[in-house]
This record gives C-alpha cells, sequence and structure tokens, in this order.
C-alpha cells in the first residue's frame, strides 16, 4: 500500500485559504472543512490528524504553512 508524504510548499495569511487546504496548527497537519470571516478575523474548522472536527478562531494576519501530499 502507497502512503502518501505531506510536504511543504508556501505560506498562506487566513484571508488566502480555501476548503481543502491542508495546513499546520499545533504541529500537526489538518485539513480545512469550512471558514466563516468576522469582524477581526476568522474561524476555521478542521480535521486534525485523529479525524476529529475542531475549530479556531485566528486575526486576520494569521499565516499557517501550506502542505500539498505527495507520492
Amino acid at each position: 500500500m502507497k502512503t502518501m508524504e505531506q510536504k511543504k510548499v508556501d505560506v498562506f495569511k487566513a484571508n488566502e485559504l480555501m476548503i481543502g487546504d491542508l495546513i499546520e496548527i499545533d504541529e500537526a497537519v489538518c485539513e480545512i472543512i469550512g471558514l466563516q470571516e468576522t469582524d477581526d478575523g476568522y474561524i476555521i474548522s478542521y480535521i486534525d490528524e485523529f479525524g476529529e472536527k475542531e475549530f479556531i478562531e485566528v486575526d486576520d494576519d494569521a499565516e499557517f504553512d501550506i502542505y500539498v501530499l505527495i507520492d
């Protein structure tokens, strides 16, 4: 069975993120499943490495490492 590796490819600000992006949160790569803009930032819903749904609130200027899956 093939395993996919994750490779860091860029850094995005919160306003550049999209559903489906793989970002690093608390030293773990997570998949974004929802984005909601607030008055001073964003609420990001994501699935963590254990498959659990979580969310974080971030400021407009928050930056995230972006990952892609590679063979």
